[in-house]
């Protein structure tokens, strides 16, 4: 065996890997452009490829089993493949049996597959999301043994172990082939071209560099930090990866001219979360937002600009206080790094390919699949042109191509198994009939108060984003809160978007604040300090779930009706009161004096509202001046 492999050294993990990462894409874009199959039969033909990317990654990165020796890893990897391989021959095999003939009557080998494949999947999950890990555990146990459970609302009569295996794996349209994979594999998988093209021919830098042309002085810094994220998100739908591409540009910038670590890595933690809030990808949750509410993807897009538009003018107006307190130097002593004309020509193929992206969904109602196709067609034909100009040999463009690959097949790698994962929750879930049980403890424990419904719902979102990424919490918030709030009498997309906010939040809150963590590493500063300054800076967020339910204007008829303009400008007013409460240079209590105002400008009855978004304007400018005045003389 060992002489095979001595003539074999190409055959190896990483090699594998790619081998693995260009059928993934191979297939997906004949699905993408022939539709052969449909999406159940893809995500049966994919979901064990995925997870063996993961298997590989996670051997190739040392990560593992990091505490066993070599021959151990290579053995226990070997075995996860194996499962990988037999769960996809099989399934795939067994495909129209499973699906259609004796769909319910399955046979013990049907079991042996579904069982090792649920392992495989179990041991993903205790690398990657070991909360998700713990709560799929404690669920697949509830629902066995449920009628052990002493509490009434909470009692079921438990569901046998091949009961557990069906709904989980072998209902092919329920389990981890079911409706969230086919979603990642298909909607999500489209889009994620685009980003996987931006990190391949190195847009987000390029973004970056053009972005810094434009700089004028010092506290003009932090603003276009929180821009350059802004537009990385739409990218990336990623905060920790705004972090990481901007802030190792920016954060050591502005400690340079003044702004303390924590203060920096905390303005840009703040910024890459709001690129999770940002169209077209908003953290994956627009696609199952379209899903859940049965509506175009279009209309999520439209009403997610309305969140993300007011959290970023409020980000921005925060880190100008800040600056006005932090910054007394000048750019003089500053390096940073100067775009070419390469950088402009790229800049120019992203805006371009966005807002043709935007056009396809919104004005033309194109499905987000086609559209996130031609959008990343148009960028990739307009990147290889700009390399043909540029005369790249072709070893350079296939290296270039070959980081976008890489980026792909992992974007679309954590995207699926965070899918499957989900998955398995809420088939355990609906199984138990926990969803409509934890509707009436919710009503139960409101006792008809509305405002105790919305407390404790909001409660468990804060809950649910302390050990889960953004994702996750919205759609297990999905699941469990909305129906309740709608019977509250709350609209579906305030509902939703209740849900979608407090996930986003989590993003900030220890211990998985990964975009903290990154900021933070890069600025040298304490985590929990820089934490609990991005918490401050980005305080709207953590309200922003209940002006959604108490401005439903915001969200109805977004952009075209006055009621909206109304409560956009008031909701704006009363967030940048907030932002000058922390951060004016002035005394307590026109401080608080404002914050009141502001939240009587959001929370007040209507007759008040406009006489309050006066007053708050008024003493807001005030504010402004004086902390301009106090940081001159400084």
């Amino acid at each position: 065996m060992k002489a095979i492999l001595a003539r074999l050294p190409w055959l190896s993990a990483e090699t594998l890997w790619y081998l693995g990462a260009l059928y993934l894409l191979g297939r997906l874009l004949q699905y993408f452009l022939t539709g052969v199959g449909g999406p159940l039969k893809l995500a049966v033909e994919l979901v064990p490829l995925i997870y063996a990317l993961a298997i590989l990654r996670l051997y190739t990165s040392g990560r593992l089993y990091p505490g066993l020796p070599l021959w151990a890893n290579r053995f226990l990897t070997g075995v996860y493949l194996g499962i990988a391989v037999l769960t996809y021959v099989y399934f795939n095999r067994e495909y129209q049996s499973l699906y259609l003939l004796r769909s319910g009557d399955y046979t013990l080998l049907d079991f042996i597959v579904a069982t090792s494949f649920l392992v495989l999947i179990l041991e993903v999950a205790r690398r990657e999301h070991l909360i998700l890990l713990v709560i799929n555990v404690l669920f697949g146990v509830y629902a066995v043994l449920g009628y052990w459970v002493p509490w009434d609302l909470l009692w079921h009569p438990g569901i046998s172990w091949s009961r557990l295996l069906s709904v989980t794996t072998l209902e092919l349209q329920l389990g981890v082939f079911g409706d969230y994979a086919q979603l990642g594999l298909t909607l999500i998988g489209a889009f994620l071209l685009l980003a996987a093209l931006g990190v391949g021919f190195d847009l987000q830098p390029s973004l970056v560099r053009v972005l810094l042309r434009f700089l004028r002085g010092p506290r003009s810094l932090p603003q276009l930090t929180v821009l350059a994220s802004t537009f990385t998100g739409m990218i990336t739908g990623s905060a920790s990866a705004n972090s990481a591409v901007v802030g190792s540009v920016t954060i050591p910038m502005m400690q340079r001219v003044g702004i303390r670590g924590e203060y920096a890595a905390a303005i840009e933690a703040a910024a890459s979360t709001g690129g999770l809030i940002m169209p077209p990808i908003m953290a994956a949750a627009a696609f199952l937002m379209a899903q859940f509410l049965g509506v175009g993807y279009g209309e999520v897009v439209l009403r997610g600009f309305v969140v993300a538009l007011l959290y970023s003018a409020t980000i921005a107006f925060s880190v100008y206080l800040i600056s006005l307190k932090e910054i007394h130097g000048s750019l003089g002593t500053v390096t940073y790094p100067q775009p070419s004309s390469k950088d402009f020509l790229k800049v120019g193929v992203l805006l371009a390919t966005v807002l043709y992206l935007f056009y396809l969904l919104v004005v033309r109602g194109v499905s987000p699949l086609i559209a996130g196709l031609h959008a990343a067609g148009l960028g990739l034909s307009s990147l290889l042109f700009l390399h043909l100009l540029e005369r790249l040999s072709l070893a350079e463009l296939l290296a270039r191509l070959k980081v976008a690959l890489r980026a792909y097949a992992e974007l679309l790698t954590q995207i699926v198994v965070l899918m499957t994962l989900l998955s398995v929750f809420v088939s355990l879930a609906t199984a138990t009939g926990f969803i409509l049980r934890m509707g009436q403890i919710l009503t139960g424990a409101a006792q008809g108060d509305l405002l105790v419904l919305v407390l404790v719902t909001w409660f468990l979102g804060l809950l649910l984003g302390l050990g889960l990424p953004p994702t996750a919490t919205y759609v297990i918030l999905a699941v469990l809160i909305v129906d309740p709030l709608r019977q509250a009498g709350f609209s579906s997309w305030q509902a939703h978007f209740f849900a979608f906010l407090l996930g986003v939040y989590g993003d900030l809150t220890p211990p998985v604040a990964l975009s903290v963590a990154v900021a933070s590493s890069i600025a040298g500063s304490s985590f929990m300090r820089t934490n609990w300054e991005a918490v401050k800076v980005s305080f709207p967020l953590l309200i922003f779930p209940f002006v959604v339910l108490v401005r439903p204007e915001l969200l109805a008829n977004p952009w075209t009706k006055i009621d909206f303009w109304a409560a956009f400008l008031g909701s704006l007013i009363a967030f940048l009161a907030f932002s000058a409460a922390f951060y004016s240079s002035t005394s307590i209590w026109p401080r608080l004096a404002l914050a009141l105002l502001g939240a009587s400008v959001l929370f007040a009855p209507g007759s008040w509202i406009p006489i309050a978004s006066l007053a708050s304007l008024l003493l807001l400018g005030y504010l402004v001046w004086r902390s301009q005045v106090v940081s001159s003389s400084t």
